[in-house]
Order: structure tokens, then sequence, then C-alpha cells
């Protein structure tokens, strides 16, 4: 990964450490609403992908 997610050892368990017990979203939905777009780029083998949402 580039170091900034990822920690040291390539590791995002990080990610799922927020405690969660009920499941929910989290809020993602209503944040997701609220914005008008997202990019998502993923570099792999010297090969990007980018996808507009």
């Amino acid at each position: 990964m580039d170091g900034y997610i990822a920690d040291k050892n390539g590791g995002v368990d990080w990610l799922e450490s927020t405690p969660n017990p009920n499941k929910s979203d989290l809020s993602y939905n209503t944040f997701i609403e609220q914005i008008g777009a997202m990019v998502i780029i993923v570099e792999k083998n010297n090969r990007t992908l980018t996808m507009f949402v």
C-alpha cells in the first residue's frame, strides 16, 4: 500500500478497529448523500484504475 492507509507492514487491520456491534453503516450513507462525487484510485503492478462515483 501507499503508506498513508496501510501501516508500515502493509496491514489495514485498523480499518476494522472501530466497535460496531449493531453492524450499522456508521453514517456512510448519510455522507455519500451529501457529496457530489468520489474518486477512487488504485495502483497495482504499475497499472492504475480510476473510478469516479
